[in-house]
């Protein structure tokens, strides 16, 4: 009997090959998110650094135009911490519908793989029912031939 191909073959090659890309795709955006993160806590540090240090300064001699710069600064990196903020959120946001995709992707490869191996097992039991045909033949033509010769 002819060996066993898989007709879709191309198919759960192409669902191994997006789930590979959504693996990749995943994994850039968890990096971004890491990096966004890490900006973002760069960020906090550097304001409470900054109000630690203007905490200090007010208690020594301080000029009015002095605390409008350092007024100024402190809105500055407070719209910083902000900014890292939202991008944080929008890398978090980017990382679950990558892992969504990453689910999807899988979930398709998988069911292609289920199908591929329900198709293998129908193979294989349809080569042992072709040999164990063969099988009993042949010990149905020995009995025959046994039994003609008994006579």
């Amino acid at each position: 009997m002819r060996r066993f191909t898989f007709r879709l073959e191309k198919v759960r090659d192409l669902r191994k090959w997006k789930e590979e890309i959504s693996q990749q795709h995943f994994a850039a955006a968890h990096q971004r998110r890491e990096e966004a993160r890490l900006r973002l806590e760069y960020a906090e540090a550097e304001a409470e650094s900054h109000n630690r240090q203007f905490g200090d300064r007010i208690s020594s001699e301080f000029r009015a135009g002095d605390a409008l710069v350092e007024h100024r600064s402190a809105l500055r990196l407070k719209q910083n911490v902000a900014d890292h903020t939202d991008k944080l959120q929008q890398r978090e946001q980017e990382v679950e519908q990558r892992r969504g995709e990453l689910v999807e992707a899988s979930r398709d490869r998988k069911a292609i793989e289920t199908l591929r191996e329900r198709r293998l097992d129908e193979h294989k039991k349809n080569v042992e029912r072709v040999e164990q045909a063969i099988l009993d033949d042949v010990a149905g033509q020995r009995h025959a031939r046994a039994a003609a010769n008994r006579r």
